[in-house]
């Protein structure tokens, strides 16, 4: 079920039909004014307090009597905070009293119309400080009881592990309770992206620039990863890697190519960002493990069906040995049989007989992670000068190594750093001036400062759309032979 979460000052139309609408009168001018558009539609009213995540500041009292009011005189559903539904079916009980009458029937009349009430009720906890795993008590006791007679029941909280997304979604999953689980850390995207997998009812999106919660999905996400046609029985694939992932050229490239030929397959992100860990523990796996790590798990205990992962910065080299493989580097895996590729491999070598680069080539190459690594091995006989960041006290400072210096017979640039995506400009850090041709691995929406020079001085290069669009070839075949069984 597709909400559209939408407020009066805000209201758009998008290009396609929720299921249901609704709208934040928390974030109107006034609290109480439901415009007419709203009338003919399925439409959830929230109302919600400011320590979740609302801005109503009124009493309780008016916000129940009005959403008793919403619930007698409309077809409209309600959402109320679990902390207020107690008060809230006492108040309806006080509306409702048991009629005085000889007849046995009066009172289960009262209970039938309290009954498709509760139908029409959301009861939802935002934990957004994360001081309680789950309100289980309240759950467990009178409340679940209740709870099951709801339309359902919706839990946000802050989840930043996709282990700890598994096991809160089990613990809702044994109430028996139909419910909606969403998180506002950084498992934010997938809580709500894989939703029906997770056994969620529906989830909620915004317009895009126009969203009403943290970590949203828009109507952009609705449509990119077709969540109208996703089922339990999809296949689910993706890219691992940093933050950057966001921005890959895959998550249109994949899900478009899915969606034009009928295929039952999504392209997800999956962010591992070893950056932001925590210090590691004795006896604790290495910071750079721990989140390919919950990745994995995920991946084994979800009884989701997976078809591959692109790999990219900064699993490519970390995962190989924590899934039993004694390759060095890789940027594609299929779970199912546990093989893996380096797919960059056909992508230098297609580049490297695009700008004529033999053995006698001498190479400039920024970096030393994965990439690197596959240039180097892929160039064994190659004079290669090599520049990189210093790492020592986290400096920004760039230093050379391999040769310490450079002439005019290096003739090739290579770029396998993300420099470059957000403008900076390689041939100024690093005062590189001598070279005939580039391969520049950093895209962005924008040319890259070292692309724009060449195309001004009208050199040869590979930059990394076409160098992605190389190895993406390779990736869509191996991913094909698992969906296509």
């Amino acid at each position: 079920m597709l909400i559209y979460s939408t407020s009066v000052n805000n209201f758009t139309k998008i290009h396609f039909e929720p299921d249901f609408y609704e709208l934040r009168l928390d974030l109107s001018d006034d609290f109480y004014f439901i415009p007419e558009i709203f009338l003919n539609k399925k439409t959830i009213i929230t109302l919600r307090d400011k320590d979740e995540g609302g801005n109503y500041d009124g009493s309780l009292d008016k916000k129940l009597t009005f959403f008793i009011d919403i619930l007698q005189n409309t077809d409209f559903y309600i959402d109320i905070e679990l902390k207020y539904f107690d008060d809230f079916l006492k108040k309806i009980e006080r509306y409702f009293p048991i009629l005085i009458s000889t007849e046995n029937n009066s009172f289960w009349a009262k209970q039938d119309n309290i009954m498709r009430m509760l139908k029409r009720i959301i009861v939802s906890n935002h934990d957004l400080c994360k001081k309680s795993i789950l309100p289980i008590q309240y759950l467990t006791a009178k409340g679940s009881f209740l709870l099951q007679s709801t339309f359902f029941f919706k839990y946000v909280s802050k989840i930043d592990y996709l282990s700890d997304l598994l096991k809160i979604n089990n613990k809702i999953k044994k109430l028996n309770i139909e419910y909606v689980l969403m998180s506002t850390g950084k498992t934010a995207l997938l809580s709500r992206l894989l939703y029906k997998n997770l056994g969620s009812k529906a989830v909620y999106f915004g317009k895009k620039g126009a969203e009403t919660a943290e970590n949203q999905i828009t109507d952009r996400d609705v449509i990119r990863y077709n969540l109208k046609n996703l089922n339990k029985e999809t296949k689910i694939g993706g890219i691992l890697g940093g933050e950057q992932i966001l921005n890959s050229l895959g998550l249109d490239f994949y899900n478009n190519y899915f969606q034009d030929n009928s295929l039952d397959a999504v392209y997800l992100p999956f962010i591992a960002e070893i950056s932001e860990l925590a210090p590691t523990k004795k006896n604790n796996p290495p910071n750079s493990a721990k989140k390919i790590l919950d990745f994995l798990y995920f991946v084994k205990k979800s009884n989701m069906s997976f078809y591959g992962f692109s790999i990219t910065m900064p699993c490519k080299k970390e995962l190989p040995a924590l899934i039993n493989q004694k390759d060095e580097i890789i940027n594609l895996w299929i779970p199912n049989k546990n093989e893996v590729f380096l797919t960059d491999i056909d992508a230098f070598q297609k580049s490297f007989q695009k700008l004529k680069i033999t053995k006698k080539t001498k190479i400039t190459l920024i970096g030393k992670g994965a990439m690197a690594l596959c240039v180097k091995n892929l160039l064994p006989e190659n004079e290669i000068c090599i520049f990189t960041r210093n790492s020592i006290n986290n400096s920004d400072k760039y230093v050379k190594s391999s040769v310490d210096w450079l002439d005019s017979d290096f003739k090739c640039l290579i770029n396998t750093t993300p420099l470059g995506m957000k403008g900076e400009n390689v041939l100024e850090i690093f005062n590189i001036k001598h070279f005939d041709c580039v391969i520049d691995l950093p895209y962005s929406t924008e040319k890259t400062p070292l692309i724009e020079f060449c195309q001004k001085n009208k050199l040869p290069y590979v930059d990394g759309h076409e160098f992605w669009s190389l190895q993406a070839e390779k990736q869509l075949t191996l991913f094909l032979k698992e969906i296509v069984l």
